[in-house]
């Protein structure tokens, strides 16, 4: 939405202003869930905020959105090339580690390939902590200091509500919630996210770590909005574990299969359409090259037949190249 109804910056960029209403009256979802989408898709490097609201004037947020092309390429230069997929979808290294490590920069800069400057992404600042995280096989990530035990990061097909009962928190976990953290207040340690884990897990033992990191940042979200809160750390350590107590992360649960049932829905309703768009293209194509066996035509109409199957080629080529 953002992108079509974004002004053209580039051809590989556009720009739009737009506040949590505006949003949900052009997506039709709630102000909660287009404030989550918008924070997942800065942080996977889709777009990003270039200008803050404006509360007097009654602006939105200015965001620049970038087109798929040049998000692959972002993603690329960031490392952002594998992700595991648990209950939700994070990035990792190949081995399944954290994307960011102790062998790395804890900020990590890459180029904007429209402008060329060098940018920092803040979800990209990971713990310095005094493990060692190495990797074995493909989906695991083995802590090897001592005393310390061993975690199994799934790459692929993991299912919805892993039990994690029992399990002391391993490094990964604390490198996962750490970077999220900071990439929400600019600045986090491995103490912060370790109470976090402990104080979830006290109150709702199979709590997971996606679980936990997406209700950071739905505590984040929420807190943009409200003018009590002075310190966002100290509101997300305080109000994160509650979530896991009573029905909240029943609830919480409930929601996330939701949206993970719609967003199959619609990837589903997304590729029966394309693929009916591609059958008429085709039909189409294949009708123009039989008008070109007509002896009468005029070479005018001939070399606009021609043109129009070649229109029509570049977009089932480019339909194939996207699938």
């Amino acid at each position: 939405m953002l992108w079509s109804r974004g002004e053209p910056e580039t051809d590989e960029t556009r720009i739009i202003s737009a506040g949590w209403r505006t949003m949900r009256r052009f997506c039709g979802m709630t102000d909660k869930n287009c404030k989550r989408n918008a924070s997942s898709l800065i942080e996977k490097l889709a777009m990003e905020v270039i200008e803050a609201e404006d509360i007097h004037t009654r602006k939105g947020r200015t965001y620049r959105v970038h087109s798929y092309a040049t998000i692959l390429i972002r993603r690329r230069a960031a490392g952002m090339e594998w992700v595991a997929r648990d209950k939700s979808r994070r990035f990792v290294r190949q081995d399944g580690g954290p994307l960011a490590s102790e062998s790395e920069a804890s900020t990590r800069h890459i180029s904007d390939p429209t402008t060329g400057a060098v940018k920092t992404t803040g979800a990209d600042l990971a713990a310095k902590s005094s493990t060692t995280v190495v990797g074995t096989a493909p989906g695991t990530v083995v802590d090897t200091t001592p005393g310390t035990g061993v975690t199994t990061a799934p790459l692929l097909g993991s299912s919805l509500g892993i039990q994690e009962e029992g399990k002391p928190s391993t490094t990964t976990e604390v490198n996962l919630i750490v970077s999220t953290l900071a990439s929400i207040v600019g600045l986090a340690d491995a103490k912060a996210a370790v109470f976090l884990l402990d104080a979830c897990r006290a109150a709702c033992p199979d709590a997971t770590t996606d679980e936990i990191v997406g209700i950071i940042r739905e505590k984040a979200l929420a807190a943009r909005d409200r003018r009590d809160v002075r310190s966002l750390m100290g509101f997300l350590l305080k109000t994160v574990p509650l979530v896991f107590q009573g029905a909240g992360i029943a609830s919480y649960r409930r929601m996330v299969l939701a949206e993970a049932e719609a967003a199959l829905l619609a990837e589903a309703d997304r590729k029966r359409k394309e693929a009916e768009m591609d059958d008429y293209f085709s039909k189409h194509r294949e009708g123009l090259r039989s008008q070109l066996t007509d002896p009468n035509l005029t070479e005018k109409n001939r070399a606009d037949i021609c043109r129009r199957i070649g229109e029509l080629d570049s977009l089932l080529k480019r339909a194939d190249g996207n699938a």
